[in-house]
């Protein structure tokens, strides 16, 4: 038989035990409290280390705002700003020049005599611009200040925009603005909402080519029509319909002609139209000759262009240079340009300069072209702010069949709702056939879809009634065919290119 288990410890130490036990479980609490504690700390210091760069450039952007007052903004030289100081300075130290500094510090002599607190933004902007390998990351920030300086113009009331963005390709990034002067500004009402619509005209000098005549952001900034753009889709392509006799015109070119004439004539002051009238055969022939000169790029190699025409035909002190061409090329297999067609162009533009007062008439054809052009991007405006159509899908039962996209729904809705305009449906119809043969594109794809649907095409002429039809495909496809008002009070008559 065993004998019973001796508690080998005394009552006090059982005592002293337990107090060490629960000295133990104290500290190992207070290390877990110590860890739920410092856990937190550092992931917001893993947090703040990832968007430290990012928090920086927020806060610099916040203070800025902050401290900006746009009291100081009355810039005589507001004009030399937006033309060269700004632009050339961006582009020397895009390409990293050596003059860049000197661009800067000229570009920051003008800001100070007149708008101190543009330097900070302009100095701001070239901190994160010298730092290229860093641009996609800074991207949002540098935006940020470009918007506080049209905020900026815009509270002074001073008419001009500067429109930037930072484009990414094979690893590399590129900052660039594009400045504008505005022409008009205005709210056009699409059902019962205004949307702000500006017509601009491009005052840099960069070589970036707008492919647009318009265009509205998914940003609040309203809708913006390019007036160069449009001066010479106007005088190019829809001047030449209005000549009397349109025998000599492309079989689309005839197919618009007179409707084209109606619809101008009711828009056009009659003085204007008469001019217009009067002149077209002259800058049809200008034009085909300028198309003849342009063909031998594609047919034969030849290298040189002309590129842009004003009103008035081309430039009298040219005209020495195109004939020494001509002189040179007499008996070359591809010449650059021909007698035929210099003497072609000297008698269009003898004849188009001897009427002072037709470049007002041109003006006021491309403030007629603008409106189908201003309806077309304030029903994009309509659609984002309703609907967030530019970014996502507008609803279209018959689009998903279709399989179009987000941007051929809203070029689609654009292009019905310029059409369903009365006073300018054939000059909407008749640009958009200019677009329609770009294979693949979100507007091809759009009118492809719209104008079987409409029983027309870009060949022959267009019905009468295709505002009608436009109306019922719009209520057809988008459940809604709101009607579309461009203010008469200030809608500008004429619209002229803005002379750097």
């Amino acid at each position: 038989m065993s004998s019973p288990y001796d508690n080998p410890f005394s009552p006090e130490d059982l005592d002293k035990a337990d107090a060490l036990l629960a000295q133990i479980k104290q500290k190992q609490r207070r290390k877990k409290l110590l860890l739920l504690f410092l856990v937190p700390l550092i992931i917001l210091a893993i947090i703040a280390a990832i968007l430290a760069p990012h928090l920086s450039e927020r806060w610099k952007i916040y203070t800025l705002k902050r401290s900006l007052n746009v009291d100081h903004v009355n810039m005589s030289t507001i004009e030399r700003v937006h033309v060269q100081l700004l632009p050339g300075w961006l582009i020397h130290i895009s390409n990293q020049h050596s003059k860049e500094p000197q661009k800067f510090d000229d570009l920051v002599a003008t800001l100070q005599q007149e708008d101190p607190d543009a330097v900070a933004l302009v100095t701001e902007l070239r901190d994160m611009l010298l730092q290229p390998d860093r641009l996609v990351e800074f991207a949002d920030a540098l935006l940020a200040i470009v918007d506080l300086w049209n905020q900026r113009l815009e509270q002074a009331k001073l008419p001009w925009w500067v429109e930037a963005n930072v484009m990414s390709s094979r690893g590399k990034a590129l900052f660039y603005v594009k400045t504008y002067k505005i022409l008009a500004d205005f709210h056009v009402q699409v059902g019962t909402k205004p949307h702000r619509t500006r017509i601009s005209a491009r005052a840099d000098n960069t070589n970036i080519v707008e492919s647009m005549l318009g265009h509205t952001s998914p940003s609040d900034k309203g809708a913006f029509i390019l007036a160069d753009r449009l001066y010479d889709f106007s005088l190019s392509q829809v001047w030449p319909l209005l000549q009397q006799e349109p025998s000599t015109l492309k079989d689309r070119q005839r197919a618009f002609s007179q409707p084209i004439k109606e619809e101008v004539k009711n828009l056009l002051n009659p003085e204007y139209y008469k001019r217009l009238t009067t002149y077209a055969e002259q800058r049809h022939n200008l034009e085909q000759a300028i198309a003849s000169i342009r063909e031998r790029r594609q047919t034969c190699g030849s290298n040189f262009s002309i590129s842009h025409l004003p009103w008035d035909g081309f430039p009298e002190h040219e005209f020495d240079r195109l004939r020494r061409f001509v002189e040179r090329d007499r008996y070359a297999d591809c010449p650059s340009i021909t007698e035929d067609e210099l003497n072609t162009i000297e008698r269009a533009t003898d004849a188009l300069a001897d009427d002072p007062k037709l470049q007002q008439s041109a003006g006021a054809l491309v403030s007629a072209m603008a409106r189908a052009i201003t309806v077309h991007e304030a029903r994009h405006a309509a659609d984002h702010t309703t609907q967030n159509g530019l970014l996502e899908p507008l609803p279209c039962p018959q689009c998903d069949d279709a399989g179009l996209s987000t941007i051929a729904r809203a070029e689609l809705s654009a292009y019905l709702a310029s059409f369903a305009h009365k006073e300018s449906s054939m000059l909407a119809l008749y640009q958009a056939c200019s677009v329609r043969d770009a294979h693949g594109t979100p507007h091809a794809n759009a009118l492809r879809f719209a104008l079987p649907k409409l029983q027309t095409d870009c060949d022959t002429t267009p019905p009468s009634d295709l505002s009608a039809r436009a109306q019922r495909l719009e209520q057809d496809l988008f459940g809604r065919s709101d009607t579309i008002i461009i203010p008469k009070s200030n809608y500008p008559e004429h619209l002229e290119l803005y002379k750097k």
